[in-house]
This record gives structure tokens, C-alpha cells and sequence, in this order.
């Protein structure tokens, strides 16, 4: 019996993967939260007319539960088909919880699977390599918790050995970093304000968007790229201008330069402070974020 064309070809065009897992994703100290963990095909290569099976393994490595978790792979061509790759990219699940330091249980994780096919060949017999990448969305918070001592400058003189500035601070573990500074941490005889900087990086491999928009079941974009949704300040009179209210200033859409830093500077308020004043502070944003990895 004589063999067909593309039967002949299915048995010698096959599909290339090079390298079985995530180029990108790790649990390396770039930055904590939801990572990938491992990105990669069920098979490193197959033949022209067979199907492959794309894994995501995320994990939280943060000190924050995760959710609205969405996960979207892209980067192969339209040569490729299947519902998973042409109208159902988007995965989605609940939420991941965080590690729990008291169980010593670590971080919950998740995966996704996406199958896709690649038509049977037509033309010269050929390896072909192939790229896919997936990028995954979630919702995250990060918080700092300050104690700042503001010390008068005469009773600083004759005690110059009392702690001022920040005393202590606690931060949760995420993507982005928040740190305190007292500016301010002497005030003179009738000084009714002193003044606090919070500086926030993004330490993590991804980037910040106030939210996530999926368009039908094909498409996840981040809406306000570089921009974090909230940030509440708890204890401060005032945050870049904005008044307190009720104790809290909230900042909306709160852009990081180059997507990676931004300085906040709040002042306080420490009339009638006497011989030193100590004040509690709390800063909370509130983002999505994203991390994308391929193979």
C-alpha cells in the first residue's frame, strides 16, 4: 500500500521543545509572592499531527494569601490549534494561601494545563523549535508596621543617647519592599509636625498594574501598568498632600517610576510632644501584579 504524503512526512517533521522547564521562574530571591515555579511541555518533542501538553506550576512564596489568580500562555504561533491556545487562554483560579510560619506549612501552590496541536506537515521534512510563554496575574497586599520616636532638640541635648527615628518595623514579604525613614527625627521648641518617608520597590522579577481586564476568555491585560491601585496610611496627618481622614490617608493609583520605585513622604503630628513622641504607622498597598516565564 502506498503511503500518503503527509503520513511519509508525520513520521519524520517533528516539533522541538528545547528544555524541559521555566527560563525565568524560580524561587530565587528576586522578589516574593506568586512565582513559577515550572513552566514546560508534558514532551520535549513531537511529531506534526500529535498534541502537547503546556504545565504552569505557581507557588506563593509570600507572606500574603493570593487571589484572583489568572494565568495566560501566548507566544506560539497560529500554525498551532485547540481550544486551550485559540479561545480559552485564560486560566483561572481562587486564591493561594500563604505560608503558615506556626504549622511550618509552606506556601499553597496551583498548576495549569494548556493542549494544544500542531497541524500535519506540509513541505520539506524539518525540526522546527518553538517558543511558549505564560505570564500569570494576581492580587496582592504588602504592609509595613513603623514605630517612629520624634525627640525635641533641647531635651535631645541633655540626653543624647535616647533612641529617635525608627524604633522598630515589620514588614510582610512580597513583590514589593517598603521601608521607613525619619526625616525628621529632632524637632525644635513649637514644631507641630514631623515628617516620615516611605520608599517602595519593586524587588520581584514582574510588574505592577492597578488590575487585570480579561477580554472574553482570549486576552489578560494589566489595566494601569506601573500604577498600584491603593495605598492606606494609618497614623499619618498627611501623605503627599492628601489629608487624613478618620485617622487613614488613601492614596489612589499611585504610579512607580520605571515601574520599579516611589517615595512617599508623610508628615505627623507632634504638637505638644514634650520630651520625645512616639507614633505607630501603617502602610498597606494594594496591586495586582504579574510574572511572565517561557520554555
Amino acid at each position: 500500500m502506498k503511503l500518503s504524503k503527509e503520513v511519509m512526512l508525520l513520521s519524520v517533521v517533528s516539533i522541538v521543545f528545547l528544555a524541559g522547564c521555566a527560563r525565568g521562574g524560580s524561587e530565587a530571591p528576586t522578589g516574593a509572592g506568586v512565582v513559577i515555579t515550572s513552566f514546560a511541555p508534558d514532551v520535549q518533542s513531537i511529531d506534526a499531527g500529535s498534541s502537547v501538553t503546556f504545565t504552569a506550576v505557581v507557588k506563593n512564596i509570600g507572606s500574603k494569601a493570593a487571589s484572583d489568580i489568572k494565568a495566560l500562555i501566548f507566544g506560539l504561533s497560529d500554525e498551532w490549534t485547540g481550544a486551550d491556545v485559540t479561545t480559552a487562554q485564560v486560566k483561572t483560579a481562587g486564591s493561594l494561601a500563604a505560608a503558615d510560619l506556626v504549622s511550618g506549612l509552606p506556601g499553597e501552590e496551583t498548576s495549569f494545563d494548556w493542549t494544544a496541536s500542531f497541524p500535519v506537515a506540509k513541505g520539506k521534512n524539518t525540526d522546527v523549535t518553538y517558543d511558549a510563554s505564560v505570564r500569570v496575574f494576581y492580587d496582592y497586599t504588602t504592609d509595613t508596621d513603623v514605630l517612629l520616636r520624634f525627640v525635641e532638640s533641647s531635651y535631645l541635648r541633655t540626653n543624647p543617647n535616647v533612641q529617635k527615628g525608627v524604633i522598630s518595623a515589620q514588614s510582610s514579604s512580597g513583590p514589593l519592599i517598603i521601608t521607613a525613614i525619619a526625616r525628621t527625627p529632632t524637632v525644635g521648641p513649637g514644631t507641630t509636625t514631623g515628617r516620615v518617608q516611605f520608599e517602595i520597590q519593586n524587588a520581584g522579577s514582574g510588574r505592577v498594574s492597578k488590575d487585570v481586564t480579561v477580554t472574553g476568555t482570549t486576552d489578560a491585560e494589566p489595566d494601569g501598568l506601573d500604577f498600584i491601585k491603593e495605598i492606606k496610611v494609618a497614623g499619618a496627618k498627611t501623605c503627599a498632600g492628601v489629608l487624613a481622614v478618620g485617622g487613614i490617608v488613601t492614596l489612589p493609583d499611585v504610579r512607580l517610576a520605571a515601574g520599579k520605585s516611589k517615595v512617599i513622604s508623610c508628615d505627623i503630628d507632634v504638637a505638644g510632644i514634650g520630651n520625645f513622641k512616639d507614633t505607630a504607622l501603617k502602610l498597606t498597598a494594594t496591586y495586582s501584579y504579574f510574572v511572565d516565564t517561557a520554555t
